[in-house]
């Protein structure tokens, strides 16, 4: 009986998985619209969101992607020449949470390692330590090789205008490359503005897909491609970071894996109840 109903839910697992299809299909809704994201997905992005405050008292901004170590340390991405000023740079981890006041300004010297700086690709990678008493956000995913979108596509961004949090929806119409920047960049449809320099891009599944670099053409903004974005992970020893589908939480085997757990333990739990009545 036990075998009989461990072999059913294992078919079940199959059987759910194989409704999947082979593969995501390419992010290719290029509807400009706030109905595509969440209210839900627009705030666990804020909250992961921080600004940077430079030495020289102008504003950048950041992304936290991943926690490591004991659980609290956590990496940053943002842009190089956002931490390129000299001096201590402050991280106010909740200057994007609505409804919270920023807090926790940390500086550069104490808490924050500077993890990986890739000056060619204008991305760099940091390290906060908090205390085991800090409130920290949900880091967000950065999208994996085998799911990265094909312009044109819906995003949205975070980032500091002038020192001012504020989320901008938009498209990416098309790729981008520069001379003086390694790289294929992202070129989206909406002007960006000062400050908002190492902000994320997110697509509509709620992945980082891109980090804000520099002014394009007409002012729009232009964001660093995946692949660096990869390889500044690279260069921390944190491949881990974009390292599969399986950071996109549960599909079909993780659900039926789940259900097994659940059902087995029940049956273990009642065999164990009939052995000790004997």
């Amino acid at each position: 009986m036990f075998c009989a109903t461990v072999g059913f839910l294992l078919m079940a697992a199959m059987a759910v998985a194989a409704e999947r299809p082979p593969g995501p299909a390419p992010v290719v809704n290029p509807v400009k619209t706030s109905d595509v994201f969440s209210r839900a997905m627009q705030q666990r992005v804020a909250n992961a969101t921080v600004r940077v405050v430079k030495a020289s008292g102008s504003y950048g901004t950041g992304t936290i992607i991943g926690r490591s170590g004991s659980g609290r340390t956590y990496l940053i991405l943002t842009a190089c020449h956002c931490i390129t000023d000299g001096g201590d740079i402050g991280i106010d981890v909740h200057a994007y949470a609505h409804g919270r006041d920023p807090g926790y300004v940390l500086p550069l010297s104490r808490q924050i390692e500077v993890a990986c700086k890739c000056p060619s690709s204008d991305l760099a990678l940091l390290r906060l330590t908090v205390d085991s008493d800090t409130a920290m956000p949900e880091p967000i995913r950065i999208c994996p090789p085998s799911l990265r979108p094909t312009p044109p596509f819906a995003a949205f961004s975070l980032g500091c205008n002038t020192g001012t949090p504020s989320l901008q929806m938009t498209q990416v119409t098309e790729t981008y490359s520069a001379v003086d920047l390694a790289g294929a960049m992202w070129l989206i449809a909406d002007p960006t503005a000062h400050g908002r320099s190492g902000g994320p891009l997110i697509d509509e599944r709620g992945l980082l897909v891109g980090v804000c670099c520099r002014f394009g053409p007409d002012q729009r903004g232009v964001y660093q491609g995946l692949d660096q974005i990869y390889a500044c992970c690279d260069g921390a020893d944190a491949a881990w970071l974009y390292g599969g589908e399986e950071a996109l939480g549960s599909d079909g085997w993780d659900i039926a894996l789940v259900l097994l757990k659940i059902v087995v333990g029940k049956i273990l739990i009642v065999r164990f109840t009939k052995e000790s009545r004997r």
